[in-house]
Formats: structure tokens, C-alpha cells, sequence
């Protein structure tokens, strides 16, 4: 893989070539570096700045990344990989849009904590085959009314102040997962009220309980292997001829239905774990 050409003025560029790769480079990335050094030289992914995402991505994933969950600087990871400034600024976006990484003024660039990522999934529980649960992230993409006619009628039949939530989700930082949740707002007031910052990251089910004092104790769900219609495709940034999996699924209090939610996950290399005993 050939390395970008540092800038006439970049003296550090020039003196790597003198004294050697990690020569500037903190102790502490050297581990980074050598994975990230060979998840990029066998790589596959186009462009260049998604194939860092995903190295970096999966670098967390695998706890590679220094203490207290801190990244390297743009420059230690200009110094890490074999492309330039834009390129590790490009990759450090998606990462900070998919919501595993998050710039704190004062501090850096930090890993998410666990208490910012989605807690218990329940229906996007994914798995790899160590029995390992990726870590979820979620941000709103809008909040609004629905009618007429849809899937979401069959189980919440007429009601007149029906919501939709779409929300798109990352699992291990790199796996874009699309959902819509549809809930009655004249018997579940708080999705309407509550800001959409409160909405992302949150178990949505976890507001039923304790909110609203309403355990969810029933799941149905339903699996199919289907194309991705063209606004799902849009937000997967896949091609609509790539099959996804599409979950739908409806959970009930009792006998009342609290909440209609339909998935679209891309392939993947994880197992999606469905939980029947509530």
C-alpha cells in the first residue's frame, strides 16, 4: 500500500524516513500501530478513509486503545498509518457520527463509555463467535407523525397519534443498523415531549419501565432476507440490490401492544441473539 506523500514542509514526515516508523511515536501507540499497520496491509475497503474507520473501529473493539480509552493525536495517528492528515480527519468524523468516539475539549479524542452506548439491546443483541455483545450506539435521524395506510396499522391498529422514531444505529462502531419505532404518543406522551439528545443512545424499551411503570414481557419477532427499500439503502449507504435482514417485532405489556419496530441490518459477520425469556 503505497503512503501518501507528506507536505514539502513536514519535517516530521522527513525525519521518519531518517530514523524509522516509531520513532516520534509515544510508547504507548506502538501496540496500535503494529495492528493498525496490518489490518490496513490486508485490507480490502475502499475508500481510504473508511478502511482507517474500520481499523480504528476495530482497534476499540479489541481494547487496543491506550488508557482511560484516549486516542492518539491526528498527528500520532498521521505518524501510525500510512496516510495523511485528511484522511485520519475523515475516518475520525465517521467515527465521532457513528457515535463510538467523542472529541472532549481539554481532553481529546475518547472512546464512548459504556454508559453513553445503548444498554441490554434487545433486538439488536449482536454477537461474534466468542459470544462477545458489539457495543451499540444510536443517534435520532427525526421524530414525526405517520398515517394512512402501513405494517405499524396491523398492531397499532387506529390509533390517530401514531409516531414514528428513526434512529440509525453503529454496532462495533462500523456496523450501520436502521430502525423505525412507532408509538401511540396519546397513550405514551414522553416520546413526544422528550428532546431527540435523550432519545439517542437510550434502550427505548427502558423509558416503558421507568417512566411509565410498563415492563415489557413479550417480544414477537419477525426475520426475512430482503433488498433495502431506497430510503433505508440511503441511510446504510449501501446499494439497494444488497440483501439485508429485516426484523420486525412488537412488544406487549400483557395484552397491550406497547410498541411496533422494524430493523434493516446489512451482512455482517456477527449472530443476532433474540431473547425469549423476558
Amino acid at each position: 500500500m503505497k503512503r501518501e506523500k507528506p507536505l514539502a514542509n513536514d519535517k516530521a514526515g522527513k525525519a521518519r524516513k531518517r530514523s524509522g516508523p516509531w520513532e516520534f511515536v509515544a510508547s504507548d501507540w506502538r501496540e496500535l500501530g503494529d495492528f493498525l499497520q496490518a489490518f490496513l496491509a490486508e485490507s480490502e475497503i475502499k475508500p481510504k478513509y473508511e478502511a482507517l474507520r474500520a481499523a480504528l473501529a476495530e482497534a476499540i473493539h479489541r481494547e487496543l486503545i491506550g488508557r482511560q480509552g484516549k486516542l492518539p493525536t491526528e498527528k500520532e495517528l498521521v505518524e501510525l498509518v500510512p496516510f495523511g492528515l485528511a484522511t485520519v480527519q475523515r475516518a475520525l468524523r465517521g467515527l465521532t457520527d457513528s457515535g463510538l468516539i467523542a472529541r472532549k475539549p481539554g481532553v481529546g479524542t475518547i472512546v464512548v463509555p459504556v454508559k453513553w452506548q445503548i444498554e441490554q439491546p434487545l433486538h439488536l443483541n449482536l454477537q461474534d463467535m466468542e459470544g462477545n455483545q458489539a457495543p451499540l450506539t444510536s443517534r435520532v435521524l427525526s421524530r414525526r407523525k405517520v398515517t394512512g395506510k402501513g405494517r405499524w396499522r396491523d398492531f397499532l391498529g387506529d390509533a390517530e397519534q401514531v409516531y414514528v422514531i428513526q434512529r440509525l444505529h453503529m454496532a462495533a462502531g462500523d456496523l450501520p443498523i436502521y430502525s423505525e419505532y412507532y408509538v401511540d404518543v396519546a397513550a405514551y406522551p414522553v416520546f413526544l415531549w422528550k428532546p431527540l439528545s435523550e432519545l439517542s443512545n437510550e434502550n427505548l424499551r427502558h423509558i416503558f419501565s421507568r417512566e411509565l411503570g410498563l415492563v415489557v414481557d413479550n417480544i414477537t419477532s419477525r426475520i426475512a432476507a430482503m433488498p433495502a427499500p431506497a430510503e433505508v439503502a440511503s441511510h446504510l449507504n449501501i446499494k439497494r440490490s444488497v440483501v439485508c435482514l429485516r426484523q420486525q417485532a412488537t412488544a406487549t405489556s400483557g395484552k397491550t401492544i406497547l410498541y411496533y419496530a422494524a430493523f434493516w441490518i446489512p451482512p455482517n459477520p456477527y449472530e443476532l441473539v433474540i431473547e425469549s425469556n423476558l
